[in-house]
């Protein structure tokens, strides 16, 4: 039994590695998005949750630049000097 719980919690900390690792290779890029109910929230097409810097209607298709990560996902970057859409 000690091994496996060893095992496993390796494996945890890899994929939590590789995990973050993923997330911080988006920095700068953009990304397709649709956004959620939950607001200032979206889901790239490769299932990263996305804080948006201004929230949004549900539902709308948007591509976004990916500006550095979050808790558990990635988060868009500030639009610098853009006017709010009237």
């Amino acid at each position: 039994m000690p091994v496996r719980k060893e095992r496993n919690r390796v494996l945890r900390e890899l994929a939590a590695e590789k995990n973050l690792a993923f997330r911080a290779a988006m920095a700068g890029k953009r990304l397709s998005v649709v956004t959620l109910h939950e607001p200032g929230a979206a889901l790239s097409g490769n299932y990263l949750k996305v804080e948006l810097a201004a929230p949004r209607q549900p539902n709308l298709l948007l591509d976004v630049e990916i500006g550095g990560v979050s808790g558990d996902g990635v988060r868009e970057a500030a639009s610098h000097g853009a006017l709010p859409l009237l």
